[in-house]
């Protein structure tokens, strides 16, 4: 009866009693006789111990992502406060008076910034990339190199290498080293930058425009590569067109430096002119009607009408921009004498010297 009894139980996977009853050989008889249940079972436990792995993974995701947000709203507000002391400096309410200027405060700015500055490394370049870029739009160019280069140095140094403002503080470099006349150093420096942005966001990076358009500038005005400047030109327009809009006014700046190239070098004056039509109400709209990018290609236009004998045109356009260009850039500055060779070629060809 006992060996019967033990046959039932092996044939339903329950334990026999003729073994010792250890917890192994009860487990698998248990596991083979619930097999649905089992199973059901494990997975949940499965499930539960990789939800509590993931869980465990985002939280830690999540502190450093918290970690790294506060780490910038603190460099951010480092690079603020300075800024903020810099342009205090000609409120005669907050810094030393009226008589100091933009520059002269920036000027002061400069020694302060390792003092203030120096321990980090992040606000301590967005400093130096902001009064490098300020010195750089004022002709200053041999005080905004060190900074921009010493801003890029620390970016490259201290920043992951995929971070969007190394790939700003390569254009802004590129900037000055072109403004130096080192061209062959300027063009990697500019691919380098357009590279980076498209690295990010894609061959149609809008960041990538402003380096890929300086490059065209490059080669078009200084280095005489103009089938590649042409390309190049002509990519960041049709770019600039579709990702940010046809009428924004950088889309504008391109299209009339564009028109410099084709009224000086391609010999294609009617295109020239048709892009500056299309650019100059956009730069009108964005700074304003007297404004030094709106006159200069009002400027320009003068010229390109010129070369087509459009005269009463062309001089409408030199004479209204002079007095612009004198009360805004000063009457020494190169692009004011610009216009003025342009306007004194445009009664040549008129020939009418008594104007």
């Amino acid at each position: 009866n006992a060996l019967a009894a033990d046959l039932e139980r092996h044939l339903k996977h329950e334990p026999v009693l003729a073994r010792p009853p250890a917890a192994a050989y009860r487990a698998g008889k248990f596991v083979r006789r619930h097999r649905f249940g089992v199973a059901v079972a494990a997975a949940i436990a499965a499930l539960l111990t990789v939800s509590t792995i993931l869980l465990s993974v985002q939280a830690g995701l999540l502190r450093r992502e918290c970690d790294r947000a506060k780490i910038e709203a603190q460099n951010a507000a480092a690079v603020l406060a300075f800024m903020d002391d810099v342009l205090d400096s000609p409120d005669p309410y907050e810094g030393a008076g009226q008589d100091v200027t933009v520059l002269e405060a920036l000027d002061a700015a400069v020694p302060r910034l390792q003092e203030e500055l120096g321990g980090r490394p992040i606000p301590k370049a967005a400093a130096e990339d902001a009064i490098g870029r300020a010195y750089l739009s004022l002709g200053r160019i041999e005080d905004a190199e060190p900074l921009l280069a010493s801003a890029l140095d620390l970016r490259r140094t201290f920043l992951p290498d995929t971070s969007r403002l190394i790939a700003s503080s390569v254009n802004n470099y590129a900037a000055v080293v072109h403004e130096t006349d080192r061209f062959a150093d300027a063009e990697p420096l500019y691919r380098e930058a357009v590279a980076r942005y498209r690295a990010l966001d894609g061959e149609e990076s809008a960041d990538a425009l402003e380096p890929l358009a300086n490059l065209a500038l490059l080669f078009d005005m200084r280095m005489e590569r103009f089938e590649e400047a042409d390309s190049l030109y002509r990519a960041a327009i049709a770019i600039g067109t579709r990702v940010l809009n046809a009428d924004d006014p950088e889309v504008a700046l391109w299209r009339q430096n564009y028109a410099g190239y084709l009224c000086y070098v391609a010999n294609d004056s009617d295109r020239g002119i048709e892009l500056l039509r299309m650019a100059i109400p956009s730069l009108e709209q964005e700074y304003g009607p007297e404004s030094v990018n709106e006159a200069l290609a009002a400027s320009l236009l003068g010229y390109c009408l010129t070369s087509i004998g459009e005269y009463a045109e062309a001089e409408a356009q030199l004479l209204g921009v002079l007095p612009v260009l004198e009360v805004k850039l000063g009457p020494d500055h190169q692009r004011t004498g610009d216009a003025r060779e342009r306007l004194a070629r445009l009664y040549e060809m008129w020939e009418r010297p008594e104007r």
